[in-house]
Parts: structure tokens; C-alpha cells; sequence
């Protein structure tokens, strides 16, 4: 029977992990998590969920600074060496990949066999204003997919032969190995990706990214670059954003100043499975707890250099 692993770097992400846990375990037959120094009830909501019977696992990391191409490479080289998994793809804990575990199946064994290596393309939602939503809806109900991706970006996916010699690039869009790849199919189905969700969220993770890049020491001048410019408009903005700078944001999403900002598609809503949230009350963000966490961080760092 042909195994599924899902890879996922994640630090502070208790709004969404509940929800992507329970959507991609209907595709994926176990989840590795890599926790980057999470201070927020994340950890716990994954314990909840491992004792429910959801097929995961958590490693702890001990870097503090961003090198997730790294970390996820070690991580994916492991766990195609373990022979447990036929295929393995790396994935954002904002990230829903949207195929039946069957037809996603077949189109991995239709194009690319154990020993290749595919890109599934991702579409980016944003989230509509509160007043023109239903009162009482699920969270996903308010997320409509961008018009068109102005720049497409994907996220790769391979098989444990490839997995055993990868080399995964920053954000999981790229691939190499000492295998030869060739030409890198793409897949036909899509990646759901809901980066902007709330003003605390986003505050939080700017701030946060912007801070976790600058202590890597090992940055590309472009690298990480919107979590900055996310950090600048938040502290312009006194660490508060109305939903429609949340919208407009989501609509800009990893495009640079020339893009043109991409219209909004009203009927494609985001498709998520799995059932409901049974742990909501752990799903608040606390902006001074996490603020409080980054400061004692970096001051054990400071200590400890």
C-alpha cells in the first residue's frame, strides 16, 4: 500500500494547526512536525490531537535562527531513509492540499514513480471583510481564492529515493538531489494557502519572521523579504490591522511593488476537510505572551553567544 508523509516547520501557529492537522491527515498518513521554538498553546493542541489517535509526531529544534531549508532537508532525508513513506511533501502549517488521497495517489505514480520528484501549484485566499460574512459560519467560509497568481509559486513533493539525496530550497518551492530530476512535472490540483487570517496573527508572525531571519546570519537580500515589509507596515500601523488592510494583504501576498494587485474570485471558496475545531479555546493568540517570548529568546541568545 502506497504511504503518504507531510513535512511541517512550524513556531507559534495555534489559530491554524488544529485545522491542518485534521484536513491534510485525510490525504497523509503520518505528519512530522519540526517545532521551532513554539511558545503558544501549538504544542498542545498537537498532543491533544496525537491522543485522539491522529497520526503525528513533533522534533524539537534547538536553532533559533530561521534555516528551515536546512531543517526540513535534514528532516525529509531521514524520513525517506526510514523506508516507512513512498512519497513525502513538505508543507506550510497554512497550507491545504486540495485532491482526494486517491486521485493524489495515482498522479504521483502516474508522474513521477519512488525515484522523481513534482510541484503542485498553490493558490493563495484572502479573507473577505467580517460584515460580509454570515454571522456563525465556520472560519474558512470568509476566504476566497485570489483571481490568478500573479506570480506562481508551487511546492514540490518526492519520492524516497529523491528523499534520501534532497536538497529542499526555502518555502519547499524547489528541489534537487544527486539523482538526476529532469524536467519537474506539475501536478493538476492545487495547494490552499490562507496566509493572512487575523491582525494578531499576522502581527505576530512578522514580527516574528522578520526577527527569526535576521538572527539565521545566512540571508539572500530577497529572502524573507515580505515578512520585513510585513514588520515595517505593522509598526506604522501601531500593531493593529483593519480587515480590509487584512484583505488587500492577503490580495499582495509574496508580490513585489511592480505587481499589479490581483482581484478577488467570489465563488471559489476554500474547500477544508476533516471535520470542525474541537479545541478553539486554545486557538487564541496572545501578542504580549509571544512579544514576551521573543525578547527572552533573544536575550538567552545574547547570554549564551
Amino acid at each position: 500500500m502506497t504511504r503518504l508523509a507531510a513535512l511541517c516547520m512550524i513556531r507559534n501557529e495555534c489559530d491554524i494547526v488544529e485545522q491542518f492537522v485534521r484536513h491534510n491527515s485525510q490525504i497523509f498518513d503520518h505528519i512530522y512536525f519540526l517545532n521551532h521554538f513554539s511558545s503558544d498553546s501549538t504544542l498542545e493542541i498537537l498532543s491533544r490531537l496525537q491522543a485522539e489517535g491522529v497520526s503525528l509526531s513533533v522534533r524539537h529544534l534547538r536553532d533559533p535562527s530561521y534555516r528551515q531549508a536546512d531543517f526540513t532537508t535534514a528532516a525529509s532525508r531521514l524520513i525517506a531513509a526510514s523506508g516507512r513513506f513512498d512519497y513525502i511533501m513538505p508543507l506550510d502549517a497554512d497550507e491545504f492540499l486540495c485532491v482526494e488521497r486517491a486521485n493524489f495517489i495515482a498522479c504521483l505514480e502516474a508522474y513521477i514513480g519512488h525515484a522523481g520528484a513534482a510541484r503542485v501549484p498553490r493558490k493563495t485566499f484572502c479573507p473577505l471583510p467580517l460584515s460580509d460574512c454570515s454571522e456563525g459560519g465556520s472560519w474558512h467560509e470568509r476566504f476566497r481564492a485570489r483571481s490568478r497568481e500573479v506570480r506562481q509559486y508551487y511546492k514540490v513533493v518526492f519520492g524516497r529515493t529523491v528523499g534520501e539525496t534532497c536538497r529542499i530550497s526555502t518555502g519547499n518551492h524547489d528541489i534537487s538531489a544527486e539523482c538526476p530530476l529532469g524536467q519537474i512535472p506539475i501536478l493538476p490540483f492545487y495547494l490552499q494557502h490562507v496566509p493572512v487570517r487575523s491582525s494578531e496573527q499576522i502581527v505576530r508572525k512578522a514580527l516574528l519572521g522578520s526577527s527569526g531571519f535576521a538572527l539565521g546570519g545566512r540571508r539572500n537580500p530577497t529572502e524573507g523579504y515580505h515578512w520585513t515589509a510585513m514588520a515595517d507596515q505593522a509598526r506604522n500601523n501601531g500593531y493593529v490591522f483593519s480587515d480590509t488592510e487584512l484583505m488587500l494583504m492577503a490580495q499582495r501576498y509574496s508580490l513585489i511593488d511592480s505587481d499589479l494587485t490581483p482581484s478577488i474570485s467570489p465563488s471559489s471558496e476554500l474547500e477544508i476537510w476533516g471535520g470542525a475545531c474541537e479545541y478553539a479555546d486554545r486557538a487564541k493568540i496572545n501578542l504580549v505572551e509571544a512579544l514576551d517570548c521573543l525578547v527572552q529568546e533573544t536575550l538567552n541568545n545574547g547570554l549564551s553567544a
